[in-house]
């Protein structure tokens, strides 16, 4: 699922799958996939990839 700004109608902000309770999202050039752990007390994350954003055509 596409979340983006502006209620739904702004610039793309990240991919969210909430099957997996996982984001993607792309920061300074830098490729992240997030993994959300509720859990743990207090809330919790784990990066599951972390790859520079000119490599992701390779992956596909």
């Amino acid at each position: 699922m596409e979340v983006r700004g502006k209620n739904g109608k702004g610039k793309h902000l990240f991919d969210w799958s909430p099957e997996k309770n996982q984001i993607e999202i792309i920061i300074k050039d830098m490729f992240y996939q997030i993994q959300f752990n509720g859990n743990i007390p207090g809330g919790g994350y784990k990066i599951l990839k972390e790859i520079p954003k000119n490599q992701l055509p390779a992956m596909k």
